[in-house]
């Protein structure tokens, strides 16, 4: 279940690139306090990036993320990065056990600390966060270019959504 609902995120998110310019995609946008989509894109997918990466390590650092301007300017380039996370993530593996490394000190003194997860913990906490964004990324959408395509539910957290089923019986 995990796994599908990432991919149809996944498949949702590249329909959105696909139909932003690259100007649209890099324009700042005042309701989103000068971001761009293309920034809040390459966050969601720098995530993943880590996730697929501590996969191979056993750990998991969403501190220590590239920060790829290319992900947040070029779609065609984010599109790419897109299908190759949805390609690395194995839906048959999902206990894999990881450590996930964290530091919420400011300061530059600070080693952080390290909690037990697992894979499949990682990819719902991902998988929040992706949602998260994609409702940010609505609001910028829906400010710049009002007429663009989305899902109805494009940014709505599951619970939400099986909530509003349950309503509409």
């Amino acid at each position: 279940m995990i796994y599908q609902t990432t991919i149809d995120n996944f498949n949702n998110l590249k329909l959105v690139i696909g139909q932003l310019s690259a100007k649209e995609y890099t324009t700042p946008l005042k309701v989103l306090n000068g971001s761009t989509i293309g920034m809040h894109i390459r966050h969601i997918l720098e995530f993943y990036q880590c996730l697929m990466e501590g996969k191979q390590s056993g750990e998991v650092n969403y501190d220590d993320r590239r920060r790829d301007k290319m992900i947040e300017s070029d779609p065609g380039f984010a599109l790419g990065v897109l299908g190759d996370i949805a390609d690395g993530i194995d839906h048959s593996r999902m206990e894999i056990p990881m450590k996930l490394l964290y530091n919420y000190d400011t300061s530059c003194h600070s080693k952080g600390e390290i909690v037990p997860t697992s894979l499949r913990r990682e990819l719902i906490y991902n998988l929040e966060h992706l949602i998260h964004h994609l409702a940010i990324i609505k609001i910028g959408i829906q400010a710049m270019k009002p007429d663009l395509l989305l899902d109805k539910n494009f940014g709505v957290a599951v619970s939400t959504v099986r909530n509003n089923n349950l309503c509409a019986q």
